[in-house]
């Protein structure tokens, strides 16, 4: 039994083993669109790149697709770069465009 206290114990102390403790509601509603990732970064910590494109966004699947209304010019301009805080049952999804947080692009679950 006293196996199972250290082991608890000694997660506790590790960062790693609570998860991302800014991943919480109240930090969600402190971003906003036009925020820079080093703004966001501030309220969240390090989070992790995607990578990626939307299909809507002209990436090479878009085009796989048939989807050719837009051109090579303005889907570079408009990619949208995907950025991740927390693990797959709680997490905030932010998608930025250039340096800045896109609108209609910040994405939560099980918060």
């Amino acid at each position: 039994m006293s196996r199972v206290w250290l082991l608890l114990l000694l997660c506790l102390a590790i960062p790693a083993c609570a998860g991302n403790s800014n991943v919480n509601k109240a930090n969600l509603e402190k971003i906003k669109p036009g925020m820079t990732l080093s703004d966001v970064e501030t309220v969240l910590g390090k989070g992790d790149s995607e990578g990626g494109l939307d299909l809507s966004e002209g990436s090479g699947a878009a085009g796989a697709l048939g989807v050719t209304t837009l051109s090579a010019t303005s889907s570079r301009s408009s990619s949208t770069k995907w950025m991740r805080w927390g693990d797959d049952n709680k997490f905030i999804r932010i998608g930025f465009q250039g340096d800045k947080v896109a609108k209609g692009k910040i994405e939560q679950k099980g918060l």
